[in-house]
């Protein structure tokens, strides 16, 4: 019998996800990964995983998590940068500890309840509008060859009928409802439109570039531009001039050779459920060309790049 580690987190996607390889012959063991105090697995699962003989235990890895998703987080806003938490995490915090716990227990495979899919290796889209590849993109070929992700046959609304208890979504931001609580302060700051001084603000990390609302400058919208963390001061302008066609990205994961890049064009996705395009990316320059301009491209965000529905690299955005 054939056996996997999944990582649940209580909700109704890795609770179906646990369930569900159980019932398809796997010896299953769920682990809970606490990263913060509201992190916790409700009695009535715990007692529906025994029901399918599903060994369950938990891993409290707070320290951890705190150290490598949470202070970086608040280091990037007062950077000016809009970091994407689930990018990290993923590769350096849990499927890491999913690997080295599979390892311990000896199990054949990790699993989590994403919405996703792979082939030969690589994290592939899944099918449903539901799609979270994007969030899997630094993980590592090795990894992703030892994961299954039991919901790639599944969409959402099949998930809700299946489960007899009234489960919890997973949310945006797992260890903070609103990511301003997190930082106390960072520079206040002029507001500035072609360089002139039309307003004021409290701190930059209140802003984001794309952002519309807090921007009272006149009866037209306008929206942050970019973000001087130096200095304080956010730039603003009117929608059309956010648009750009290229960027350059660092902290590079690629998994095809820089060659076969050089003679490929990719799919290109900016930011989670933002429009893609297509896009050429230059290894040695680090830059990305695309084929439409896109709108609020955001330092700090991750570009994650696509071919034939395949994640084939990606990159932290660092200049527009």
């Amino acid at each position: 019998m054939k056996s996997v580690l999944i990582g649940v987190s209580g909700g109704i996607d890795s609770t179906f996800s646990a369930i569900y390889l159980s019932e398809k012959g796997y010896n299953v063991i769920a682990i809970n990964l606490v990263l913060t105090s509201k992190n916790t697995v409700s009695k009535e699962v715990i007692e529906l995983f025994k029901k399918y003989d599903i060994d369950f235990y938990t891993l409290d890895i707070r320290d951890y998590f705190k150290k490598t998703v949470i202070d970086s987080f608040i280091n990037d806003y007062k950077k000016g940068f809009t970091p994407n938490p689930c990018s990290i995490c993923n590769p350096l915090v849990k499927f890491k500890i999913l690997v080295e716990q599979a390892d311990k227990y000896n199990t054949d495979y990790i699993a989590t309840g994403h919405y996703a899919n792979t082939q030969d290796g690589f994290i592939k889209k899944h099918f449903s509008n539901k799609d979270q590849s994007y969030f899997l993109a630094y993980l590592p070929k090795k990894t992703v060859e030892r994961t299954i992700f039991p919901l790639k046959e599944f969409e959402k609304k099949d998930i809700k009928t299946k489960i007899p208890l009234n489960l919890q979504e997973s949310s945006d931001l797992c260890f903070v409802n609103d990511y301003r609580n997190l930082i106390n302060h960072t520079k206040s700051g002029y507001i500035l439109h072609n360089s002139q001084i039309v307003g004021l603000h409290n701190g930059f990390h209140n802003y984001t570039v794309g952002q519309r609302k807090g921007i009272k400058f006149s009866n037209e919208p306008y929206y942050v531009k970019s973000i001087d963390a130096v200095n304080g001061n956010i730039e603003i302008a009117k929608r059309h001039e956010l648009y750009s066609d290229k960027f350059t990205i660092n902290q590079i994961h690629l998994l095809k050779s820089k060659e076969w890049f050089n003679h490929n064009k990719v799919e290109c996705l900016i930011r989670f459920k933002a429009k893609s395009t297509l896009a050429k990316f230059e290894p040695d320059t680090r830059k990305v060309f695309l084929d439409e301009a896109l709108f609020a491209i955001t330092k700090g965000q991750i570009a994650v790049f696509y071919h034939n529905d395949l994640i084939v690299g990606c990159g932290r955005i660092d200049e527009v």
